[in-house]
């Protein structure tokens, strides 16, 4: 492999596979842009053969253009100069298309016109890997309740011991959010999925009086809707997609956090896949660190800077805005590439995660019971009204931990008939039941049971 010049570390031929994975980065990398330009460029030539704007030779001549047969050397000086590429990309295909047809390409389009619907179809496409690698996250998920979901479990409320749940209860909250993840994504694909041409000013006066007629025409060839007006300098539908791949990658950061979380040492309930060399550390033999949970961890805080961006070229002036545009070059793309990154990531990580049941119960008798101190607050608090159970729970709480004597013990010498309050299994609430909604609605996404998703790690 030649190492690459690249100063992102999305595109480092070193770095780049913690972050993101060549499928996404041949849909959003610079050759896919090219390609979707030109492809845009084609299908608008297309468009307005059919009306009789321009000759019908055009579109098949430019058809034939692919990213090899641009001048990439010339094209940067065109870019660095004019301060956009398709000046250049225009100039060339004016020269590369036979018969002086290429003089019809780009025929009353402006810059942002060929650059936004590029965009859009690549956000398109990545889109759907990454909604693809979502459901095999799912499918994960689905397995992992399956096999592990009765285990009862420390359930924590700031890192310290709460009250027991089910391991099935972790993974359903982790998946839920997923389902609404894949909702917004149907509902925003309608907003995201259209074609932009306006012209110089959105006004399209250079197709006049076909101009709605070609747009209609070319998002009908492309693939996407006609919106009802010119979005040069509305960029909202941009926003709403890095915000949903920032939403994604928190969401898929919880979970990194919950399994960084529950593979320390001293809890051990959970740990990665193992294979030779995994997380190994340079110095350290002993030590298998949590490598895909801390790229979802670094996914999420990647994708809220990329938002950030994102929403400062969202402020844009008047009908064609002015630098604040150019900063979606470095949101968009990244965003959708980090976020596909961590999909995959976990739909791995979580295919093989391995889950210690026995250091789950180990971890629940830690306390000696304690953990059951508001379920026997409960069982005293009619008699004796609430506030009082809780002082006298406190008290004994105390006792236990001053003195080391099992809670269970004393909660068993205050009164026998309170065994039952001592118990975890017997103090679940509404888990099961809430943990069936969520895998039921995550079983009909994808499709069944985990096994026919046909996703294999």
């Amino acid at each position: 492999m030649i190492l690459s010049t690249a100063l992102s570390a999305l595109d480092s031929s070193v770095f780049g596979g913690l972050h993101t994975t060549d499928e996404l980065r041949a849909i959003l990398g610079e050759r896919g842009l090219l390609a979707r330009f030109l492809q845009v460029e084609t299908e608008l030539a297309a468009a307005q053969a059919d009306l009789d704007i321009i000759p019908a030779e055009v579109a098949a001549a430019l058809r034939a253009v692919t990213p090899d047969n641009l001048d990439i050397a010339r094209l940067a000086h065109r870019t660095s100069a004019a301060g956009y590429p398709i000046v250049g990309l225009v100039e060339q295909l004016a020269e590369i298309v036979p018969d002086g047809l290429g003089q019809y390409a780009h025929w009353g389009a402006t810059t942002q016109d060929i650059m936004d619907t590029a965009a859009v179809l690549q956000i398109v496409a990545a889109l759907d890997v990454i909604e693809r690698d979502l459901l095999h996250t799912l499918a994960a998920l689905m397995e992992l309740e399956a096999q592990h979901g009765s285990a009862v479990m420390v359930g924590r409320s700031q890192l310290q011991h709460a009250l027991p749940i089910t391991f099935g209860y972790r993974v359903a909250s982790w998946t839920a959010p997923l389902l609404r993840h894949l909702d917004r994504l149907a509902e925003l694909r309608h907003r995201v999925a259209v074609v932009q041409l306006g012209g110089a000013v959105g006004s399209l006066a250079a197709m006049a009086p076909h101009g709605m007629d070609v747009r209609r025409e070319l998002a009908r060839r492309l693939g996407l809707a006609a919106p009802l007006i010119s979005w040069h300098a509305t960029r909202d539908r941009f926003v709403e997609v890095v915000a949903w791949a920032a939403q994604v990658a928190a969401s898929l950061g919880k979970i990194g956090l919950d399994i960084v979380v529950g593979s320390q040492t001293e809890v051990a309930e959970l740990s990665e896949p193992s294979a030779p060399g995994r997380g190994v550390s340079s110095t350290m033999p002993q030590k298998r660190n949590p490598i895909g949970a801390q790229q979802l961890l670094r996914a999420a805080r990647l994708t809220r800077s990329y938002l950030d961006l994102a929403l400062d070229a969202a402020v844009a002036d008047a009908e064609r805005a002015t630098a604040v545009w150019s900063l979606e070059w470095h949101a968009v793309a990244p965003a959708l590439g980090v976020c596909g990154g961590a999909a995959r990531t976990a739909a791995d990580v979580l295919a093989g995660l391995h889950v210690d049941t026995a250091a789950m119960a180990a971890n629940l008798g830690r306390t000696h019971g304690l953990i059951m101190a508001e379920s026997v607050m409960m069982r005293l608090a009619p008699t004796l009204g609430r506030q009082a159970a809780h002082d006298e729970l406190e008290a004994m709480v105390t006792a236990s931990v001053e003195s080391g004597a099992s809670f269970a013990a004393l909660v068993a010498r205050r009164d026998p008939n309170l065994a039952a309050a001592v118990s975890p299994d017997a103090y679940l609430g509404h888990i099961a039941e809430q943990v069936a909604a969520v895998m039921s609605e995550a079983a009909a996404r994808v499709g069944g049971h985990p096994s026919e998703a046909g996703y294999q790690t």
